[in-house]
């Protein structure tokens, strides 16, 4: 870690996931609550033996949902076609609404 990138995420308020889950260690970095925005082309909650990673900050998430507003203040998904937020009150139901997302894009993609 260097210091201008350990600088960045000290002073930031928010972080992106966007087609790919960071590792927890980045929560060492987060000093107080800050926003976290979850575009809905990314895959959230993945099945631990599909999990390639286990050190992912998305995994950790899943399994301590208790700790998640001492990183977290708020949880937003991004529709990546046209940019809306949606404010969620957790990432289980965020998740919800990101499979059923990719289920109906799958569904399309078959006719």
């Amino acid at each position: 870690m260097c210091f201008d990138l350990e600088n960045d995420i000290l002073s930031s308020d928010g972080l992106i996931i966007s087609g790919y889950h960071p590792n927890k260690y980045l929560l060492e970095y987060i000093k107080y609550p800050i926003n976290l925005y979850c575009y809905d082309n990314t895959c959230y909650k993945i099945n631990e033996d599909e999990e390639d990673d286990l050190d992912n900050l998305i995994y950790w998430m899943f399994n301590n949902l208790d700790k998640i507003q001492m990183y977290f203040s708020n949880i937003f998904l991004i529709n990546s076609d046209n940019g809306i937020m949606t404010r969620y009150e957790n990432i289980e139901k965020l998740n919800l609404d990101v499979e059923k997302i990719h289920y109906e894009k799958l569904l399309l993609s078959d006719d």
